[in-house]
């Protein structure tokens, strides 16, 4: 492989992908809670920071509140997407994710969402 999968002290690797794309893993604390790593470097988010996600995701449908077709464009943990469609609930989204890897992984954060 690419990588010596590791994990923050008191993090456990629960999942890992290696593909053409990216190099993939979720981590779990010692609470339960998971987080999205790409490269085995990169935090991506998780529901450890699913607040600021959310938030994030919410921010866009402040400027644009009578949006009814929405495209979300990377969507990692997914986090960041059930902001924008908690912000506009009467709104059609389509959300892609580029990387196969990480599509293959957001089952994992299904109680997250």
């Amino acid at each position: 492989g690419l990588y010596a999968w590791y994990a923050d002290p008191g993090y456990q690797v629960i999942w890992a992908r290696e593909g053409a794309g990216a190099s993939v893993s979720i981590e779990q604390s010692p609470e339960g809670r998971r987080r999205l790593r790409t490269n085995n470097g990169f935090a991506e988010g998780g529901e450890g920071g699913a607040w600021s996600q959310i938030r994030q995701g919410l921010l866009p449908t402040l400027l644009r509140p009578d949006a009814r077709r929405v495209l979300v464009l990377g969507v990692g943990s997914g986090i960041t997407a059930a902001g924008a469609v908690a912000g506009l609930p009467a709104a059609s989204f389509d959300a892609v994710e580029l990387l196969p890897e990480i599509r293959a992984a957001l089952s994992f954060f299904e109680r997250a969402n």
